[in-house]
């Protein structure tokens, strides 16, 4: 199971390959037992993950999350 919690300021926030977002300790935990997106089912074997830094970002990253979820 994959946490579906709001994004809040600090977090750190980690793409997966196929563009879904995670709080990076949940898709890490997640990604230990499986290597497929928790969404999409996507494998996401990939060396790298983006990170996301910028307040801007994480807030319309958060946006888009609410919409997603609602």
């Amino acid at each position: 199971m994959i946490c579906l919690e709001e994004f809040n300021q600090g977090d750190k926030i980690k793409w997966l390959p196929c563009v879904h977002h995670f709080h990076s300790r949940c898709i890490k935990k997640w990604l230990s037992t499986s290597v497929k997106c928790p969404v999409c089912k996507c494998n996401v074997e990939c060396p790298k993950l983006l990170h996301i830094t910028s307040p801007i970002q994480r807030k319309a990253t958060t946006a888009l999350q609410r919409r997603v979820i609602s």
